[in-house]
């Protein structure tokens, strides 16, 4: 019908019979409704539900009729709202990437943070990425005090798009990251293991982009390399993008034979918070470095600078570019009183510091340190008590995430520093509609 015949509508179940009243003209025939008995209630044409704050029409045309799609559906459930029918159960868990069957619109829902140092809240951010696209869905994940999701204020949703669907097989990854005020020595770049080996750098030099988001002053450079041979490293400012001016670089010196992280020092230079590049230069065809495709910005050039002394001053001359991240980082010491990063950890590196628990799963018996929440406060709402077995929809996953320390024997262990579900479906609406999927969002009605 015509938004402007709706003047009024209700619903509501009572005794088990459908009452729906309207105020319309004479001349509008009203929908037929079957209410037969039982838990559900079929209508004849399909039913739209809304949340409180996004009405989907108003009930006096004249205050500018609206329309903000809701969740579509044939038939209401024993709450008595419409049943989801976007869900998407067809995908895998890849290293920790969920990695859908078939085009797909995704959310993330924050379900709780909680990690401290000595007595005070650590900041903790968040980062999501496609091989193609990354988003902050909640703010500038370098800024840990504007950003942060550990504080108090979970649960909190974020859709990555109100409108469009990904392609089938996209990956999709969750990066979080710790902060700590006032640390020591921190890392910058990439201090993953990564599993691809390059052979990029002999006789070249090859940098990739890192971000460091505090001040302070960097005292050496760390890869992970393999090969007795001479290699350097050097940290370049960002020139619109690209690797600019040389600020400083190593001596060269004789790798290890085999792999393994290799740290060399540099004259000590203060950087301001930004973009940096990161190079390194190895001698020999048979040196190795290691690297993973996707997630960064990685460039080639042909200059040699073990046999010419060292870096170019000015980078010029890419051969080649690529969304490369390289196991390379700085070793920085934060200015006084600045937030560095305590621990990263993304999803999609095959972390040992994530777990990704689907629907059946037990909920994993890690205590909390200290007297923090645990796993199982934070997942409360998806437990099925008789079993203590997760019970999800069969489009969602939770990912454990533990970011205060690498030593998974350590009682701080405990997996709850941050706790996100991540809910698949074929279509933005799903996100929007009030039921099973959404949880949260009460209906003003349904649109007939």
């Amino acid at each position: 019908m015509p938004k402007n015949a709706i003047r009024f509508l209700t619903y509501g179940i009572l005794g088990g019979a459908a009452v729906v009243s309207f105020s319309l003209p004479d001349t509008v025939t009203v929908p037929t409704i079957h209410a037969a008995g039982g838990t559900g209630v079929r209508l004849t044409g399909i039913v739209r539900d809304f949340p409180v704050t996004h009405p989907d029409f108003n009930v006096v045309p004249a205050d500018g009729a609206g329309h903000y799609a809701g969740n579509v559906a044939t038939l209401l459930g024993d709450d008595g709202r419409p049943l989801q029918v976007h869900g998407v159960s067809n995908f895998t868990i890849e290293f920790g990437k969920i990695v859908p069957g078939i085009p797909y619109a995704a959310r993330a829902t924050v379900l709780g943070a909680e990690i401290t140092s000595g007595m005070d809240p650590m900041p903790v951010t968040i980062q999501a990425a496609t091989d193609t696209e990354t988003f902050d869905p909640f703010g500038d994940p370098n800024d840990p005090v504007a950003a942060t999701v550990n504080d108090g204020a979970n649960p909190r949703d974020y859709v990555f798009s109100l409108t469009d669907v990904y392609s089938a097989e996209t990956p999709i990854a969750i990066t979080a990251t710790s902060w700590v005020e006032g640390a020591g020595s921190t890392r910058c770049g990439f201090d993953t293991v990564f599993t691809n080996e390059g052979s990029d750098a002999d006789s070249r030099q090859v940098a990739t982009r890192i971000t460091l988001s505090y001040p302070g002053t960097v005292t050496s450079i760390s890869a992970y390399v393999y090969g007795a041979e001479d290699v350097m490293y050097g940290l370049y400012d960002d020139s619109g993008g690209e690797p600019g001016t040389l600020l400083t670089e190593t001596v060269n010196g004789e790798s290890p034979s085999s792999w393994g992280w290799w740290t060399r020092p540099v004259t000590p230079t203060w950087l301001p918070a930004g973009d940096y590049w990161l190079a390194i230069g190895q001698d020999e065809s048979f040196q190795r470095f290691r690297f993973v495709a996707g997630g960064g910005e990685t460039r080639t050039n042909n200059h040699d600078a073990e046999d010419n002394n060292g870096f170019q001053s000015t980078w010029s001359g890419t051969a080649t570019s690529s969304n490369r991240r390289l196991s390379i980082y700085a070793n920085i010491t934060p200015d006084a009183g600045a937030y560095a990063p305590h621990m990263t950890v993304s999803s999609g590196d095959d972390s040992p510091y994530v777990i990704v628990l689907k629907d059946g799963d037990p909920v994993p018996a890690v205590p909390s340190f200290g007297d923090q929440s645990t796993i199982a406060d934070f997942v409360a709402p998806y437990v099925d008590l008789d079993t203590d077995q997760i019970t999800l929809a069969d489009n969602q996953a939770i990912y454990l995430f533990e970011l205060g320390t690498t030593d998974l024997s350590s009682p701080s262990a405990d997996f709850q520093d941050l706790v996100v579900m991540l809910t698949l479906a074929t279509d933005p609406v799903y996100f929007f509609a009030s039921g099973s999927g959404a949880d949260g969002l009460e209906p003003v009605g349904f649109k007939v």
